[in-house]
């Protein structure tokens, strides 16, 4: 697991988000790959399973979590 907080723009569909309606707080999960944007794109299963995972545990403590806003 990498972390990194982009100050700016990502260059995915989170953008369009974030910047929406003054703020909407986003999240961009990345899975590593080769050869992206080809038809022969490969991933590990492995990572694959392990972001089902990590997706499946912030959806099981949603609903403890402090609802994120943005301050305007």
């Amino acid at each position: 697991v990498q972390l990194q907080a982009a100050g700016s723009r990502t260059g995915t569909d989170a953008d369009a988000f974030y910047t929406a309606r003054g703020g909407v707080p986003s999240l961009t999960l990345s899975i590593p790959n080769r050869y992206m944007h080809t038809p022969v794109e490969v991933i590990d299963t492995g990572d694959l399973d392990a972001v089902a995972d990590l997706l499946s545990a912030i959806a099981e403590d949603a609903s403890d979590a402090t609802p994120l806003a943005v301050d305007v």
